[in-house]
């Protein structure tokens, strides 16, 4: 795989800062809420790291965001654990160009033709699969294998496999 390095403006979300506390990581954190390009968000960011950042595009409050969820429970970023190494490693940008994001999304595409076809030739025409596929029904994962034929080829559709946006909106 290649490496590249992209800069970008994080978006600004107009967070609303709400009442409420919650334990992750042995940190104390607040909740706050917030809408980014079709979902509505919940937030939870730790004060006592007074650094603005969080997961993918999020950050701008108060605190490291610990956890953050869309209210449809489809997209979630969770910290696990939090520690300290005692020091920090300067990021290496020498291992790949600065490119345009227009470039990087047109390499992201080409890598994406790439594993769509890897995936069309390797896992579903294999007559058997190699990796397992599991549908949520709201309750429990149930293996794709035991729903009955019609309802595993729906789910086994490329299209609903790989398509369900972070973004709604553009």
């Amino acid at each position: 795989f290649k490496i590249y390095y992209t800069q970008y403006q994080l978006p600004i979300m107009a967070w609303k800062l709400e009442n409420g506390e919650k334990t992750i990581a042995n940190l104390l954190c607040r909740k706050a809420t917030g809408k980014y390009k079709g979902r509505s968000y919940t937030a939870w960011y730790a004060p006592d790291l007074p650094f603005s950042y969080g997961p993918w595009k999020f950050g701008d409050l108060p605190g490291v965001i610990m956890e953050i969820v869309d209210s449809r429970n489809e997209v979630k970023f969770e910290a696990v654990d939090i520690f300290n190494y005692g020091s920090y490693t300067d990021i290496d940008l020498s291992m790949g160009p600065i490119v345009s994001n227009a470039e990087f999304y047109n390499q992201e595409r080409l890598h994406a033709l790439d594993l769509k076809k890897y995936y069309l030739a390797n896992v579903l025409n294999t007559g058997g699969h190699k990796h397992k596929i599991y549908y949520y029904n709201n309750e429990k994962l149930i293996d794709v294998d035991k729903l009955n034929p019609e309802l595993r080829n729906k789910f086994l559709h490329p299209y609903l496999l790989v398509n369900n946006p972070i973004e709604l909106e553009k």
